[in-house]
């Protein structure tokens, strides 16, 4: 189940594990990063209330890595 998702990130819930999967898919910075970790957190809180041993994953794979300018 998709529970939210742009072109930054795609966050899901995967009833099999049962787990919510936090995918960034570029980087992303202050209020934007915030607002879309939140999401997440939001439905891990109201399913915690009914699911137990819920599971939260950052799936960071697609992420590459910030270079310092030099």
């Amino acid at each position: 189940m998709i529970i939210f998702e742009n072109k930054a990130v795609k966050v899901h819930y995967d009833q099999s594990v049962p787990c919510v999967v936090w995918a960034p898919l570029q980087f992303m910075k202050g209020d934007e990063w915030r607002d879309r970790f939140i999401k997440g957190v939001d439905f891990l809180r109201q399913k915690i209330k009914t699911t137990h041993n819920v599971a939260w994953l950052n799936d960071t794979r697609l992420l590459k890595t910030v270079r310092q300018r030099t």
